[in-house]
């Protein structure tokens, strides 16, 4: 039989008021009818006692729309369904599907729905194409939801959905509540300017969509966010490449101190990597109880034949050609260099120590401020705020210098050291 609404439903549901469709104020309805994918056609067949026969819905191809007229092939669509003569009372009603549909579902006891079936001895439905044991019964279920109670006011009905567990069923269920839906569109849009090149995309106020977004008409009237809008730059979080060239520091979200020698203008470089390249990579990655310390064993560091030993000046006292004489008392004065890898917008406290070895006389003597100076500080070791440079005097000929920068940040707990040992050499 023809499932409708009571008559005393209709009267509760009817406020008596009528909305325009194409009115952006109900975009979310849809549009027009025949503007909406979700349209459709229904026929209702009934005897010439208005008795109730069948319905079906209408083929797209039976009916075309003319000047804003909706025309059926009335015809081929009762032919379709069967009624190929005799006389019937017919009507046809112009529906959206909102949520659901006139199909039917097949649903185990749980309500996990299935698509697969054959069907046992005396019609009983059963799930797969073939019967087995892990085959379960299933029952037939309108793709449908109930109007369980319709308020006094008239302004609120309650649906409640069946015990259907597929994800479309429910989707639509809860989008037929509300009357906004948010839609992504990932590409495809651009800023509207003038073909002359007069107007910028930054000042137009016009969108244009690519042909191959497709917009619903639920979006007219709505509004547009432009997501990232109000982002002038983005700080590319990602760990930089610890054995990048470079003669600045750069912004990281972690700490990787690094230092070279951006000044020896004292004319006494002989040879070696100002950058100390090798000797970073090579020392980089272990930690401060792994790495190499200036012992004894330095003359291993001494005639590294891969390069540790990264920076040669001559020595302090130096024959001097072509006069034939001696430049004495004049250190070389050498500049270090942060070019570490950190967070550029905050404070850091910066620790500079040198370390090393004096070969008097065949014996490693530990440096003291008689072989080196930093200036300004009292002993071979200063620090300060963002200390990122300092200056030290080479006085001695025959010395192995070693290099530890500490960068740290005690409130965070952040703290991070580089020593490379031996790697300036004076002779």
């Amino acid at each position: 039989m023809e499932l409708r609404l009571r008559q005393d439903d209709i009267d509760l549901l009817d406020s008596g008021k009528k909305i325009a469709l194409n009115d952006t104020a109900y975009g979310y309805v849809g549009g027009d009818f025949s503007t909406n994918p979700n349209d459709y056609v229904e026929v209702l067949i009934y005897d010439t006692n208005n008795n109730f026969l069948e319905s079906s819905v209408v083929d797209t191809d039976d009916y075309y729309f003319v000047d804003g007229t909706i025309k059926l092939n009335t015809g081929t669509i009762l032919r379709k369904i069967g009624y190929d003569r005799g006389r019937y009372v017919v009507k046809y009603s112009f529906l959206r599907k909102l949520a659901g549909s006139d199909e039917t579902v097949l649903v185990d006891e749980n309500g996990d729905t299935y698509t697969d079936f054959h069907r046992m001895d005396g019609g009983r439905l059963m799930s797969g194409t073939e019967h087995s044991d892990a085959a379960v019964d299933l029952f037939v279920k309108e793709n449908k939801y109930f109007i369980q109670e319709i308020s006094p006011s008239r302004t609120e009905i309650r649906v409640v959905p069946q015990n259907i567990s597929d994800s479309r069923y429910l989707s639509d269920f809860l989008k037929v509540q509300t009357s906004r839906e948010r839609i992504s569109i990932p590409s495809g849009v651009k800023f509207k300017v003038d073909a002359q090149g007069s107007s910028l995309a930054a000042d137009s106020l016009t969108l244009e969509f690519d042909k191959r977004v497709k917009i619903p008409h639920q979006a007219i009237g709505g509004t547009v966010v432009l997501n990232g809008a109000f982002i002038e730059s983005i700080i590319d979080l990602t760990p930089p490449d610890p054995s990048e060239a470079r003669a600045e520091e750069i912004e990281s979200a972690d700490v990787f101190p690094r230092f070279i020698i951006s000044d020896d203008s004292s004319g006494r470089y002989e040879k070696g990597d100002r950058n100390f390249e090798f000797a970073y990579n090579y020392f980089k990655d272990l930690t401060e109880s792994d790495s190499p310390k200036d012992t004894g064993n330095i003359a291993y560091y001494d005639d590294d034949p891969q390069g540790l030993l990264s920076i040669k000046y001559v020595d302090v006292d130096t024959y001097n050609l072509p006069t034939y004489g001696y430049i004495t008392g004049q250190p070389v004065s050498v500049t270090l260099k942060s070019i570490s890898a950190k967070p550029q917008q905050t404070t850091f406290k910066y620790t500079w120590e040198i370390s090393g070895y004096d070969k008097d006389g065949g014996s490693y003597d530990k440096l003291t401020t008689s072989d080196v100076t930093i200036n300004n500080a009292n002993d071979l070791k200063i620090s300060g705020t963002d200390l990122k440079e300092i200056t030290i005097n080479l006085n001695s000929e025959d010395c192995r210098y070693g290099v530890k920068l500490t960068i740290e940040r005690e409130s965070d707990g952040i703290k991070k050291s580089i020593l490379i040992p031996c790697c300036i050499k004076s002779e």
